[in-house]
């Protein structure tokens, strides 16, 4: 008689008595593992420093950002009646590395003031001087005064312009995604780990849960993945990243290094989902 018992129960245990409610809780399962996917490939690409580094300050794109550089202090010095020759080059390459990556830790650390004005404006200033004293064109008090004709002026523009009404903003846009992102990824790991459970309590099972586990998580793949093809190869990336001007290149790129990780991590959840989803279904047959 025991025996008998202990073989209906194990029977009642290996069927699926609960599909409208397990059906449920595997849809709800599949929304919060795509938040949870999404967020997790953020943190660890468009939301982490050192990935933006890697990707963003390149010797290509250094050498760009240089020469915009020099072309805007270039500007300056002309609308302040200062010769082009003189501040030609005015920053070199290694500078504005320095300055970008400086930079690049204050925003993702979330600093108001993204770059020093002053300091920037003393090193192009510094940089001037000795290219009008070995150029031996003027004396010491001309040189003197050339410079101090638009030091000010580019101080005030790089503060104005660039800072206040450009990079502060920025700052405060991934400071802001960046919170965003840590709490979705909070509350959509705490959400999957409870429906995770809510499985295993409901079919007092271990194998039916893993059916629908990986169901979800096979779900949630596919779409995440058509989600990335479709942006990748539908020409979504050439419109966002021609607003990047001269910067095309480099966001364009980016964008497709982020979208690639997505891709290739939701293959690889479908991948691991069709493995719970067999194991579940065969052992539970």
């Amino acid at each position: 008689m025991r025996a008998e018992f202990q073989s209906e129960i194990n029977k009642t245990g290996s069927r699926d008595n609960h599909k409208g409610l397990n059906g449920w809780l595997a849809f709800f399962l599949t929304l919060s593992l795509i938040v949870l996917f999404v967020t997790s490939v953020l943190r660890m690409t468009v939301l982490n420093q050192k990935y933006t580094e890697d990707r963003v300050l390149t010797d290509t794109s250094v050498s760009l950002v240089t020469r915009e550089m020099n072309d805007a202090i270039s500007n300056i010095a002309t609308l302040n009646n200062v010769p082009a020759s003189i501040v030609k080059d005015a920053l070199t390459d290694q500078q504005v590395d320095d300055i970008a990556k400086a930079s690049l830790g204050n925003i993702y650390t979330g600093k108001e003031k993204v770059i020093n004005p002053t300091e920037i404006t003393n090193q192009v200033a510094s940089n001037i001087s000795k290219k009008v004293n070995t150029s031996n064109a003027t004396d010491n008090a001309e040189a003197d005064s050339l410079v101090a004709t638009f030091k000010s002026n580019l101080n005030e523009y790089l503060t104005n312009n660039v800072q206040n009404s450009y990079l502060s903003k920025i700052s405060s846009t991934v400071s802001s995604i960046k919170s965003t992102v840590q709490s979705f990824f909070l509350y959509s790991l705490i959400v999957s780990v409870v429906l995770a459970l809510l499985l295993l309590v409901v079919n007092r099972a271990f194998f039916i849960p893993l059916k629908y586990i990986g169901s979800s998580a096979i779900w949630s793949g596919i779409l995440i993945a058509v989600g990335s093809a479709l942006a990748l190869y539908t020409g979504l990336i050439s419109i966002v990243s021609s607003r990047a001007a001269v910067f095309t290149g480099i966001v364009s790129s980016y964008i497709n290094d982020t979208l690639n990780t997505m891709l290739v991590g939701s293959l690889m959840m479908v991948v691991v989902g069709l493995v719970f989803w067999l194991i579940g279904r065969n052992r539970n047959k």
